[in-house]
């Protein structure tokens, strides 16, 4: 796939800042006219997808018919030729937008449609809690964090990924015996609260989202989907994790294959080999703690 740059300013910028030049660069001066004769005697091969992301007016019209899918990257009239970034590209943190057209891991959390409106908001940090064994305060940790992040006057989630003891619902509601949502009952296209209770359900300062219960399971792909809209809509989002093991890390169907490491990949986590929980008195992260 083709993916080309033209135009600056904006979104553009943040793209060609983080993008190598051969990759996104047509090789003619920087007017439509040129960009648009170059492409047109270098037409795309058969079968070969091409994007531009410009905010370059002009008549797009004739690329178009050619096969080019052309975004318009700014505000304002759009124009011929030219289509507005669907939503869902909208949502797309930079991390996944450069990945997806490409295929370059970059670290920029911030999001396509916040950055084309003006706007510097970034995805809430997360930290994931896990280890390669039991017993070494992962659970309590993670409450910790929250706690830590609720005196900070942020709005936290606490996110319990252990399917297998739901250990965060086994320490509120030992009996299960209360009405509390879970991950499942969220489905994409939800609100992420359908998917979290509020803190003062429980008496702390931190929301949570229990794993599924006892006979419902979800997928780790379900889990990311719904942290990425959690990410969102809290300041801070922790997600405890089971024990991992390093056999794990190649197989997407683990927590440590479907999870771990995809957000490490994408600089979005710091991981934490869980110890005593007075060591997350002292975690600086974001500049925040």
């Amino acid at each position: 796939m083709a993916s080309l740059i033209i135009g600056q300013g904006g979104l553009l910028d943040v793209l060609r800042d983080r993008v190598p030049m051969r990759r996104w660069r047509i090789p003619a001066s920087e007017d439509f006219a040129a960009q648009s004769d170059f492409l047109k005697q270098h037409p795309l091969k058969p079968g070969q997808h091409g994007t531009i992301f410009t905010n370059m007016p002009g008549n797009w019209l004739p690329l178009a018919d050619m096969g080019w899918k052309i975004y318009w990257a700014d505000t304002g009239q759009i124009p011929v030729g030219t289509q507005s970034f669907p939503s869902y590209l909208l949502n797309r943190s930079v991390t996944d937008f450069i990945k997806e057209f490409w295929g370059i891991e970059v670290i920029d959390k911030r999001l396509i449609g916040e950055i084309m409106l003006g706007r510097t908001r970034q995805m809430a940090p997360m930290i994931i809690v896990t280890s390669n064994t039991g017993g070494v305060g992962k659970t309590v940790s993670s409450r910790r964090l929250c706690e830590r992040a609720a005196e900070m006057k942020l709005h936290a989630l606490l996110i319990d990924g252990n399917m297998r003891q739901s250990s965060q619902r086994s320490f509120f509601d030992p009996a299960h015996n209360m009405r509390v949502r879970t991950i499942a009952d969220w489905q994409p296209g939800m609100p992420p609260q359908r998917g979290a209770n509020p803190g003062r359900m429980l008496n702390v300062g931190y929301d949570l989202s229990f794993a599924p219960p006892a006979g419902i399971t979800v997928t780790w792909e379900h889990y990311r989907k719904y942290i990425e809209e959690a990410r969102k809509k809290w300041d801070f989002v922790v997600l405890d994790l089971d024990r991992i093991s390093a056999d794990d890390l190649s197989d997407r169907d683990t927590a440590a294959g479907g999870m771990v490491v995809p957000y490490v990949l994408a600089g979005c986590v710091c991981s934490i080999e869980s110890g005593p929980c007075e060591r997350v008195e002292s975690l600086q992260m974001s500049g925040r703690f």
